[in-house]
């Protein structure tokens, strides 16, 4: 059940950046922070357009590299600076940073997204499976980033130099599952949860994603200026 989890996920992601994608120009410049094994990315590169990520982890990097991917390290992308993209996307990275690192983080970036410019967020929202995820540190609410960069110094203690609008927004729907369950946990067989998660997914896709549960966002703010 979990690539059933992991499948759903990536069907509406991949239909949310579709759908954004089919309007705009093949020589529109993209960076995928924290592009990871480049679920993003790939499938980005294969619609033919330009696209750069950055990752961290050497690791992956060295494997993006060896699979002729454009794929930096911090210390290579510092080196270009002057450059300007007209999309970012942070896809599952906004949950990996308490609030003060994640506003740092965000504003460091988005100094080299252009005036008018995209970004395109994907991540998960507060649920018993978010913490499976060990370095996960907080789920953050798309009117929170809404706030925080929307020039209205509401929020006192936090806001950005950066003004984003809010253009497009979907919540990411899941089948209703039974997880965790002590059988689960142990490695044993569970039939009867199976059973059930296999006539829930059925109901999941009848319903048309009508009978699910929340598990994510994605959402589009738009570079207003710069102050």
């Amino acid at each position: 059940m979990l690539k059933t989890r992991q499948s759903e996920k990536l069907k509406s992601e991949f239909k949310f950046l579709d759908n954004y994608l089919k309007y705009l120009p093949k020589d529109m410049k993209i960076l995928d922070v924290g592009c990871g094994y480049g679920e993003k990315l790939i499938h980005i590169h294969d619609k033919n357009y330009d696209v750069l990520g950055v990752e961290k982890n050497k690791f992956i990097l060295n494997e993006m590299k060896n699979k002729g991917y454009n794929v930096l390290n911090l210390e290579e992308f510092e080196a270009k600076k002057n450059k300007k993209y007209d999309l970012i996307i942070m896809s599952h990275i906004i949950e990996h940073f308490d609030y003060e690192s994640l506003k740092e983080f965000m504003e460091y970036y988005l100094q080299f997204l252009k005036n008018g410019g995209d970004l395109m967020i994907f991540t998960p929202t507060l649920s018993k499976d978010f913490y499976v995820d060990f370095d996960h540190v907080k789920p953050y609410h798309p009117q929170g980033i809404k706030v925080l960069f929307d020039g209205s110094n509401f929020q006192l203690q936090f806001y950005s130099k950066y003004k984003l609008k809010l253009i497009e927004f979907r919540y990411r729907k899941s089948p209703i599952f039974i997880t965790y369950t002590r059988r689960q946990l142990l490695g044993q067989k569970d039939r009867l949860t199976s059973l059930i998660n296999l006539f829930s997914l059925a109901i999941f896709k009848l319903s048309f994603k009508t009978f699910a549960k929340t598990t994510g966002w994605m959402g589009v703010y738009k570079k207003v200026e710069d102050s």
